[in-house]
């Protein structure tokens, strides 16, 4: 009998510390659910769990894409010492005519944007011209004074795949005392490449901030920038009121400006041969990659479908074919972009003007006469409005007078 005692309360005992120690580790458990919910409530609204929140990038008006080399030092060099500088400068009190600006519109029963005609564009070119007239006259001791609240960022791409180790040294010395170098490590830079080249430039600059347009031109072009501000502020701000009074006029259009060319045919042969182009016998419409502006928000869509566009030879080409379908893309053409594979005839009016040398740029900043700049007896490309309302054929036919 004792014996029987004796096992039933060893079994007692057994039972009572096997309760004791499940009760203590479900307790145990609940308080350290609580604790951990607590915490992380906690940590939440502390901040600590941003990892999964997108931190707010910098914002520029203006950001200027420059597609450079890495052995191209003299030419970066007379952008930076040249325009680059009067984009923070006004020359005049004199503001800029809004007649001069186009604000586009949709057509109620297409739906599509109303193109400038010609007739708009050479209005729109004449009131420049008085404006400008004014602009050059007027309070000259004013010219060196700083601008408003306009953010401008400008970085030269280079393609470093490829690079020796002594070019990628000069690059980063170049970029930390500048601070303007974009370097694409995974792009080899080639005419072969510049299309992907132009792509992960625009996903770079689009990860590392947010901007309202985009500069892109090449190391040898030079743009009066002040001017292509005070043009590119007035059309924003105009946008903006006429879109935010009324609301139904559709999306607010986004901005392709440029030199437009239609009528070009497909390349077979050469360096810009295009086995992959099989949309057209010619090219779609697109602005002479020698400078065009495009908004912020083209930059971000093309950034996030890199991966999915055909990536033609030409990126200028290309840059018109990916944006050909949007309704919403206004196709600004502009005489003032002088951005062809040569020199136009000289013209006081010009603002972007491509293939000049380190030396044409400096002759730009001090004040220059045409005749300094190019010998106007050989033959140039001749200047034409664009008429949007004829085929790609016929559309490059109204000379500027």
């Amino acid at each position: 009998m004792r014996s029987n005692d004796f096992n039933s309360r060893l079994l007692n005992i057994f039972i009572a510390i096997s309760a004791f120690s499940l009760g203590t580790f479900i307790a145990l458990m609940m308080v350290s659910e609580k604790l951990v919910d607590k915490a992380s409530v906690q940590d939440f609204q502390a901040g600590s769990l941003r990892d999964n929140i997108a931190p707010k990038k910098p914002h520029h008006f203006l950001v200027i894409l420059v597609a450079t080399a890495a052995g191209n030092v003299p030419q970066r060099n007379a952008m930076r010492e040249t325009w680059f500088k009067n984009g923070y400068l006004w020359k005049s009190d004199i503001p800029y005519d809004p007649n001069a600006v186009y604000i586009p519109l949709y057509d109620p029963e297409t739906g599509f944007i109303r193109p400038e005609t010609p007739d708009i564009q050479s209005y729109s070119l004449s009131v420049y011209r008085k404006w400008h007239a004014k602009y050059k006259t007027i309070n000259p001791e004013l010219d060196g004074q700083k601008m408003g609240n306009i953010s401008l960022a400008h970085y030269f791409a280079i393609g470093t795949a490829g690079l020796s180790a002594s070019e990628v040294t000069e690059l980063k010395e170049e970029e930390r005392k500048h601070g303007d170098i974009l370097m694409l490590d995974s792009i080899w830079d080639s005419y072969g490449n510049l299309t992907r080249k132009l792509l992960e430039s625009f996903h770079t600059l689009d990860e590392k901030f947010s901007f309202d347009y985009l500069l892109k031109c090449d190391d040898d072009t030079f743009v009066d920038l002040a001017i292509l501000l005070q043009d590119l502020q007035s059309y924003h701000t105009q946008l903006k009121i006429v879109y935010e009074k009324r609301k139904n006029l559709g999306p607010i259009p986004r901005l392709y400006w440029g030199y437009f060319h239609g009528r070009a045919h497909v390349k077979t042969a050469g360096q810009w041969k295009e086995q992959n182009y099989d949309l057209c016998d010619r090219y779609l419409p697109y602005a002479l990659g020698g400078g065009y502006v495009v908004s912020g928000n083209i930059v971000r869509q093309l950034s996030q479908q890199k991966d999915v566009l055909k990536v033609f030879k030409s990126e200028d080409i290309s840059v018109g074919s990916w944006l050909a379908p949007f309704r919403d893309v206004y196709r600004r053409h502009d005489v003032r972009f002088d951005t062809a594979f040569m020199a136009r005839k000289c013209q006081s009016y010009h603002i972007v003007l491509h293939k000049r040398s380190a030396e044409d740029m400096r002759h730009f900043q001090s004040g220059f006469t045409c005749s300094q700049i190019q010998n106007d007896a050989i033959r140039r490309p001749k200047e034409y409005f664009y008429n949007w309302q004829k085929p790609p054929t016929q559309c490059c036919d109204i000379s500027v007078n």
